[in-house]
């Protein structure tokens, strides 16, 4: 899937984001970085600091908890 002109910005903006949060965090601390545009189903724009396979567990173990636990009230 290629990006759009807009998707080219927002990842562009995401990699400096991600810069500066590597250099911010301890080391051995890993992150993932989600965005997307609202009212676009699948289009979501995804960084990180670790590999596909640890970030898509990461993701499951986040979505078992948001689902067993509520998270999302704190906004």
């Amino acid at each position: 899937m290629e990006f759009s002109e807009k998707e080219k910005i927002i990842n562009s903006k995401m990699q400096n984001i991600c810069k500066h949060i590597d250099n911010e965090l301890p080391d051995n601390c890993g992150f993932i970085l989600l965005a997307y545009e609202f009212n676009r189903e699948g289009r979501l724009i995804y960084a990180s600091n670790t590999n596909r396979d640890d970030a898509a567990n990461l993701m499951k173990e986040w979505l078992d908890k948001v689902n067993k636990e509520k998270y999302g009230k704190d906004i």
